[in-house]
């Protein structure tokens, strides 16, 4: 049974591998947000502050909502500012500078069937690292401060992430995905209702010390921070 995952009330109208993600000291002269309703104004600002401390990431400058225009186009008709949330197609588009690429996504968790002017959200942040030439297929790094605690050598794909809309972004075939690591369980942020706070201060880290692969003598690939999972 999956755990209970923290909700957030979205009324815009109105030991060693718990601390490894958030090691780094978050700079202090970009503050991270900390409410999932923040303005569409502040987030773009956030994304934009980023981006000017990192310039060779390529980081998508809207938040992320939706897997497909339709989608997006039934919750704008209740909250019209979701019109500026990008979704996964879109995101590809210009790949932009680098080797890496990185989203905020602000997704609902819920579908917006029936939904009024309350909805259940939630922050989590993805990570793309290419390979260098001529290896092909991508890794897919999910950040997400409410990961469960599972077995990441055992579990599969749909145990690790446990929102549908991270599971269809790991599926998507807008891209090529050939491995799929998700952040370690952290007992510090797992049920908080901190999602935008932490994963602000995760992407600032991610940014100024960006996470790579690291070969260990018997061939493991390394993510500091990320467990791979296997069965995915």
């Amino acid at each position: 049974m999956e755990p209970t995952r923290p909700n957030s009330r979205h009324p815009q109208a109105h030991a060693e591998q718990h601390a490894s993600v958030m090691a780094s000291p978050v700079s202090m002269l970009l503050k991270p947000l900390t409410s999932p309703y923040s303005k569409n104004t502040k987030i773009r600002s956030f994304l934009s502050s980023l981006q000017r401390l990192s310039p060779d990431i390529n980081i998508w400058p809207h938040p992320i909502g939706f897997r497909n225009g339709t989608q997006r186009l039934n919750w704008a008709r209740t909250f019209p500012y979701l019109r500026e949330y990008s979704y996964f197609k879109e995101c590809f588009r210009d790949k932009g500078p680098g080797p890496m690429w990185v989203g905020l996504f602000i997704t609902a968790v819920e579908s917006w069937v029936g939904k009024s002017s309350l909805a259940d959200w939630h922050v989590w942040a993805a990570i793309i690292i290419s390979p260098d030439p001529p290896a092909t297929g991508k890794r897919l790094l999910i950040y997400d401060c409410d990961g469960p605690d599972v077995d990441f050598g055992s579990c599969r794909a749909g145990e690790a992430l446990t929102l549908p809309v991270q599971r269809q972004f790991w599926a998507n075939n807008d891209i090529r995905f050939c491995q799929l690591w998700r952040s370690h369980y952290d007992l510090q942020t797992f049920g908080r209702q901190q999602c935008m706070k932490n994963t602000c201060e995760f992407l600032i880290n991610a940014v100024r010390d960006p996470p790579h692969v690291e070969v260990m003598s018997d061939g493991r690939e390394v993510i500091r921070g990320f467990s791979r999972i296997i069965k995915a």
